[in-house]
């Protein structure tokens, strides 16, 4: 409720400021086509009170007289409107948009917030304004939050999670999740191990090079094992997504997908700059296949990882209604991939303090939701509700 009334009093501020806009001067034919577009109406918009509550800020292009929308701000208890330094036009103030309840990004006292800008994570004291840059590289930071008891805030790059301690500054790297297949060593066949051998018998320079060789991978490898390191998953090619960990540190979870190439539509344009017709690749055509992600969970205490098994799930293997009257009989093996509609997975969503997560799972042909307990120790689900609607899930 907060966030709603926050911007109805940040639009009772501002509708002087729209009434005046618009009533300045005749009302012309590209101000009526205008209207419903408020980036090229003049009217203010993208409103937000900053983090410290003394400030409500817009973007705004008064009687649409510049190329583009500016930063305005209206301090507390005033009404005047102020054009913001160009400081903050480059540099954007965070603006408040609610408390994001169970993701972290405030402070257990609300005191602090981490928040990301511009591929960069930011640690902001809320009771002064002032926010410090934790992060700043050529690689995109997304995704920060803080971790059980606020020591740490943890965040995403690449497809990797970096654990930042706000006690100590070392940054750590919790998992490794890496494209392709894991690689094997490939033994010599029988006439090269044959030769290796009489190498070693016959020179003895070869066999103490080759001895020393041995002796000093095993002592890296030694001090490797004893050197903290994140478990290694590979994808075998597939795409990864939701990568994200609970506020305890444990546990990491995250979606791995197939690449599915659909042909897409080509949709001409016949009114361009050119003067010649153009084209343009758009989505696939409704219908065309999807590819149904698996969710895995990797547990960083134990150094495993697996899938979640969503094979129980209660009318995952019935045939939806609009396909009753041509349906072949589904198979009514529960592990029959061939009987088993495929599904999207959103979440987990987890509690402040990590005891509990909830996993939505939707069907892709829209007609059932599942809102279920993810068991992440065991990479089972229970099922909480189960939604249905023959027509199109809400």
């Amino acid at each position: 409720m907060l966030r709603p009334v926050c911007l109805a009093l940040a639009a009772i501020l501002l509708l002087p400021l729209a009434t005046r806009a618009q009533s300045a001067g005749p009302l012309t034919v590209p101000q009526i086509m205008a209207w419903g577009d408020t980036l090229n109406s003049g009217l203010p918009r993208l409103m937000g009170w900053d983090e410290t509550g003394d400030a409500l800020y817009f973007r705004w292009n008064p009687q649409m007289a510049f190329d583009s929308d500016s930063l305005y701000s209206v301090r507390r208890g005033t009404t005047a409107a102020q054009k913001a330094p160009r400081a903050l036009q480059i540099d954007t103030p965070e603006i408040f948009d609610g408390w994001h309840v169970g993701e972290g990004v405030y402070s257990a006292d609300r005191q602090r917030k981490v928040y990301g800008s511009r591929g960069d994570v930011y640690l902001m004291d809320r009771s002064t304004g002032r926010a410090t840059a934790l992060t700043q590289t050529r690689d995109g930071e997304y995704g920060a939050r803080f971790m059980a008891g606020d020591t740490a805030i943890v965040y995403q790059r690449g497809d990797a999670l970096f654990r930042h301690s706000l006690e100590t500054g070392a940054i750590t790297q919790l998992t490794d999740i890496r494209s392709g297949r894991e690689p094997s060593e490939k033994s010599p066949d029988a006439q090269q191990a044959f030769l290796d051998r009489q190498q070693r018998e016959l020179f003895g320079y070869i066999r103490d090079r080759a001895e020393r060789r041995e002796r000093t991978e095993q002592a890296r490898e030694a001090a490797d094992e004893m050197r903290p390191s994140p478990p290694t998953f590979y994808t075998g090619g597939d795409n990864v997504g939701q990568l994200q960990i609970d506020p305890t540190g444990r546990w990491v979870t995250f979606t791995t997908t197939p690449d599915v190439s659909n042909e897409r539509t080509d949709v001409p344009f016949w009114v361009t700059e050119s003067g010649y017709t153009e084209t343009r690749a758009i989505r696939p055509k409704v219908g065309q296949k999807q590819a149904a992600p698996t969710l895995y969970v990797q547990d960083l205490t134990r150094d495993t990882t697996y899938a979640v098994d969503l094979s129980d799930l209660p009318r995952l293997y019935e045939t939806p209604a609009y396909r009753a009257a041509d349906a072949k009989p589904m198979e009514t093996a529960s592990d029959s991939a061939k009987a088993r509609r495929p599904v999207d997975i959103a979440g987990p969503t987890w509690s402040a303090d990590g005891r509990y997560a909830i996993l939505v799972v939707r069907s892709q042909d829209n007609k059932t939701r599942w809102i279920t307990r993810l068991d992440a120790s065991t990479g089972t689900v229970t099922t909480l509700d189960v939604q249905q609607d023959d027509a199109w899930i809400g």
